[in-house]
Order: structure tokens, then C-alpha cells, then sequence
């Protein structure tokens, strides 16, 4: 159209294709065509070279123009009209920005409602909370009797501080606040005992399996009250150094002097010595949780709040020594019996089960 030059016009009839026509150009600008199944080809001719170049519809990406419309969709999609007169925004996508900025005003508005509202109950909460604290602070404060210095801060400190806060039961808290009213009482002395321990049992095992090695008198050996007797005989004429019965006031021959040194020989005092000793420890051992039944704190030496579980532990603790009490005493009878007949060992099986009674926990 050379009457036109740069600028054509384009008119007819309403479906006459001129939108059409637009909406082609405007799918030449994004590259990509709307309508499915649509064929063409375009002639591009350079007015100074007159060379030309065709363009189909596989070969927009090589368009050499670029194409700007300006329509009606156009205006729809990227001009908006903002709250201030004789004022337009331009752009695409612009009314839908526009749109949602006055959607976020709106928004915007409801928010500071809600923001004023909350920071009002943010501040009662706070008031609330303070005068929660400082409560809380007096009662810990009156409950002590703390000075005025002990105040709401030192009350929250502690309070952070704790590891693992609960909640108290009425019980709980009269308890306590009777434990922190309570005047300080005498400092109880720690007990400490030195109980039997369980190598007692390899001790007299050890005991109750040796025998004396000696040549033994038979008549002796049968009655244990004469060995006895006949034994402290011995040892009081060897002390003397008398070679005359000090019961009878019959010469003792020489022979009848080797046979009972014979028969009550170095092993014989050897093994009846240790079972003197290990008599002697039992006792002793016995004596200590005699003792220490008897020395535990009356329970009116502790604070109110301990008393009625410490007695509870204290008659534990005084059953358990009665029980090693008894314990040892059956031990020493098995030591007796044995001193008594050195030469059985057969003991063993009746100390086995009684020392199996014992755990040696002392914990209580």
C-alpha cells in the first residue's frame, strides 16, 4: 500500500476478520500461534535489498521483525486505572497486580484490626503475668520469711532455673511448707559400720574342709567332752612343767605324755586356733550390727517431713541386722561343732545353706 507508506489501514465489515487479523500479529509477538491446525506463510521483503525470506509456521523462532499490538486485549490485560484520577498503569499483567493490590489493601486494613486488638490482649496477658509473678514471689517471700530484697525477678529466675518443674498437691505443698518453716535442728552423726563380707563364706569353707594331721587316741577322739578336758589337762601340765597329775597326784609316764602331745599335735592347735580367730570375728561382726540396730536416730531427731518414711527404713534396717544376728550365731555353732571334731569335714554341707541366706546388701 504505497499511499500509506509506513502506516495502513485496515477496515470492514463487523466479522470481517480484522480482530482476527490482530490476534494473529499478536500471536507472531509471543511466537507461538492460538489456534490449533492453523496454516500460513509469511513473505518479508527488505525495502532497501528487495530480498525477501519466507516464514512458516515451524519456523517462527526466525521471525526477522519484531511484532508490538496494541488492541483491545491488549488495554484488558496490561491497562489498569488506579484509584487516582487521569492516572493508568501500564504493563502486562498490570490489572491483575492491580487487582491484588487492592485486594491486599483491603487485606491490610483487616490485619491492623486484628494487630490492635492483639497487642491490646498482649498487654493485659502481660499485666496479668506480672502480677502473677509477684504473687508468686510474696508467698515464696512470707513461706521463707526471705526479705523484701527476694521480688518478682528473683522468683522468675528461679523459676527458669528449674530442671524439671511440677506441679504440687495440697499434701505436697503443706509438707513442704512445714520443712521450710521448720526452725534447723542438730546435724545427725553419719553411722558407718564395717559388716561381714561375702569372702566370710571362702573363709570357713577353707576352715571347715581342713583336718589335723596326728595319731589319734581313740577313746579321745569318741568323746569329745574327755578331748577337751584331757587337751587344757595337757597344756596346764606342759605349763607346770609338772610330771605329776595335778588331779590324782599319780607319777604320768613319760610315753602317755608323747601320746597325747601326739594326738593333739602343732595342726591340731593350728586349725583349733583359726577357729578360735574366725569365732571371735563373728562375734565381733555380730556385736557391730547389734550396735548399729541399737544406735539409729530416734526418728524425732529429724525434720517432721522425713520421719514417717525413716522409721519405716529404720525397722527394715533393724530387721535385717536381727537377721544377720541369727545368721552368725548358727555359723559359730557350726565353728563349735567343728572345734569339737576336727577331723570331719562333712560341716560344709550344713553352713552351705545357711550362708546362702545372706544378700551382704546393706544399703538400707
Amino acid at each position: 500500500c504505497k499511499l500509506f507508506a509506513q502506516n495502513n489501514l485496515i477496515y470492514g465489515w463487523n466479522g470481517s476478520g480484522k480482530t482476527t487479523l490482530c490476534d494473529f500479529f499478536k500471536d507472531l509477538e509471543g511466537n507461538s500461534i492460538s489456534v490449533d491446525n492453523a496454516e500460513f506463510s509469511l513473505l518479508f521483503e527488505n525495502s532497501d535489498t528487495k530480498a525477501n525470506i519466507s516464514i512458516t509456521k515451524n519456523k517462527l523462532g526466525t521471525l526477522p521483525y519484531v511484532f508490538k499490538v496494541f488492541h483491545q486485549h491488549y488495554i484488558q490485560e496490561n491497562i489498569s486505572k488506579d484509584n487516582v484520577k487521569h492516572i493508568f498503569t501500564v504493563g502486562k499483567g498490570q490489572a491483575e497486580k492491580i487487582a491484588e493490590i487492592k485486594r491486599l489493601k483491603a487485606l491490610l486494613s483487616d490485619h491492623r484490626v486484628l494487630a490492635s486488638s492483639l497487642s491490646d490482649e498482649k498487654n493485659s496477658l502481660i499485666q496479668e503475668f506480672d502480677r502473677l509473678k509477684i504473687a508468686k514471689a510474696k508467698n515464696i517471700k512470707d513461706a521463707a520469711n526471705y526479705s523484701n530484697a527476694y521480688n518478682k525477678h528473683k522468683y522468675y529466675e528461679a523459676h527458669n532455673a528449674l530442671s524439671s518443674p511440677k506441679i504440687l498437691s495440697d499434701d505436697d505443698y503443706q509438707k513442704l511448707l512445714t520443712a521450710i518453716r521448720t526452725q534447723p535442728m542438730t546435724e545427725l552423726p553419719e553411722l558407718s559400720y564395717s559388716f561381714i563380707m561375702p569372702t566370710v563364706k571362702e573363709y570357713v569353707i577353707d576352715i571347715l574342709k581342713q583336718t589335723p594331721v596326728n595319731n589319734t587316741i581313740e577313746e579321745l577322739k569318741k568323746d569329745v567332752t574327755t578331748s577337751h578336758w584331757v587337751e587344757q589337762g595337757l597344756s596346764l601340765h606342759d605349763e607346770k612343767g609338772s610330771k605329776i597329775c595335778l588331779f590324782c597326784g599319780s607319777q604320768i609316764d613319760e610315753n602317755r605324755f608323747e601320746q597325747l602331745r601326739s594326738h593333739f599335735n602343732k595342726s591340731y592347735k593350728e586349725l583349733s586356733d583359726k577357729i578360735d580367730m574366725a569365732i571371735v570375728l563373728l562375734r565381733d561382726k555380730s556385736k557391730q550390727f547389734e550396735n548399729a540396730k541399737n544406735s539409729l536416730p530416734n526418728q524425732g531427731l529429724l525434720y517432721q517431713e522425713f520421719q514417717k518414711t525413716y522409721q519405716q527404713y529404720v525397722e527394715i534396717a533393724k530387721a535385717l541386722c536381727d537377721h544377720y544376728i541369727t545368721i552368725i550365731s548358727e555359723i559359730i555353732v557350726i565353728l563349735e561343732n567343728k572345734k569339737s571334731n576336727m577331723i570331719s569335714d562333712e560341716l560344709i554341707f550344713d553352713f552351705l545353706p545357711i550362708i546362702e541366706k545372706l544378700s551382704f546388701d546393706y544399703s538400707i
